[in-house]
């Protein structure tokens, strides 16, 4: 069986996933914007009283960048363009650090490990990691050149030691998101979806429904006479048939398809894409897929399910709602089979393929 890795995102948010800070809380986003908002504001005051307009000028662009991400990521956070704010902020910031060290009276060095720290955390770790590496070097070379051998070994031995820690920290704290987000969001027995994901997920699909005129499809499923599974061969081999059936699921079904488990022995596939008959023809292809061989301990293992497309004007609940009603008739019509909910009918509509 191939391994299954979900992703809690789509691909627009993905490279959010590579950021340490991707993440934060909006509270502390918010102060460490107003902290660097504060700085940027206070240098260029400075810089346009003693004249240096030029540098005054870039530093004005920068605070106007700073407040424009606090404003967006305010009020639209999800478009995310506070982001590109954030990243275009650091690449704006590091080259006029660089001309900043070769000018005099300016002290550029002191600002060097609050940029190493904040690119690290604004940017893609991938990213950051060899662009900061190449701007380290790229400093240390200049302080070398303009301060002397050894006014320069002292800040070339300095500025590695905050890239190197900085690194290590910004990869520490990424490892630990990604695994505090997969114990918040998928779950430990199967490695499918567990509740914390589902309504995220299912909005999002409704979203993209509505803005880009396409079907999408939900598939309440629930294992048959699970209960006498766990009472005649004991629980241990209970979880085995469920993670072995979130594996057939997930194995078999599309790279975009979410795979949720909604408790004890029920789950739930999200099909975007597709409407009532394309989900069908999805589910009779993985039910021919199922290798019911290779069931765990030769337990004999059948699921009834419930079919239901997303209408227009309907919400997540009510979505919900209609594949629970389909579910339920495939139950009462014997189980080991799949009925569709269809808009306007009392009933949901038989499908003839079997579990």
């Amino acid at each position: 069986m191939t391994s299954y890795k979900p992703t809690l995102t789509d691909n627009r948010n993905r490279w959010i996933e590579t950021i340490p800070a991707g993440h934060a809380g909006p509270r502390v986003s918010l102060l460490m914007h107003l902290v660097a908002l504060v700085t940027v504001v206070a240098f260029a005051i400075f810089h346009m009283f003693w004249g240096h307009s030029l540098i005054a000028t870039a530093l004005s662009v920068m605070a106007i960048m700073l407040a424009a991400t606090v404003v967006l990521g305010r009020i639209a956070p999800e478009m995310q363009i506070h982001l590109v704010l954030d990243a275009l902020f650091i690449m704006a910031a590091l080259p006029v650090s660089l001309w900043a060290l070769i000018q005099p009276d300016m002290y550029a060095t002191h600002l060097i490990p609050a940029l190493l720290f904040a690119a690290f955390f604004v940017l893609p770790i991938k990213v950051s990691s060899v662009l900061l590496a190449l701007y380290t070097g790229a400093a240390i070379y200049l302080c070398w050149h303009h301060y002397g051998a050894a006014q320069g070994f002292r800040i070339a031995f300095g500025l590695s030691c905050c890239y190197g820690f900085t690194f290590g920290l910004a990869l520490m704290m990424l490892r630990q998101q990604q695994q505090l987000t997969r114990l918040a969001f998928i779950d430990p027995l199967t490695g499918a979806y567990n509740r914390n994901a589902l309504f995220d997920e299912l909005e999002r699909a409704v979203d993209t429904a509505k803005r880009h005129q396409t079907a999408a499809s939900l598939v309440m499923l629930d294992v048959d006479h699970f209960k006498p599974i766990n009472d005649q061969h004991g629980h241990a081999v209970g979880d085995d048939v469920l993670v072995w059936l979130a594996g057939q699921l997930m194995t078999h079904s599309r790279k975009n398809d979410r795979l949720f488990r909604l408790g004890g022995d029920e789950f739930l596939l999200l099909l975007p894409d597709l409407n009532n008959d394309e989900a069908n023809q999805v589910i009779e292809l993985i039910k021919s897929r199922f290798d019911l061989g290779s069931a765990p301990h030769q337990v004999v293992v059948s699921m009834s399910a419930g079919l239901a497309e997303y209408v227009a004007g309907d919400s997540v609940d009510d979505w919900l709602e209609h594949a629970d009603k389909a579910l339920y008739e495939a139950k009462s019509a014997g189980r080991d089979c799949c009925r569709s909910w269809q808009p306007g009918s009392p009933a949901a509509q038989p499908i003839i393929s079997r579990f």
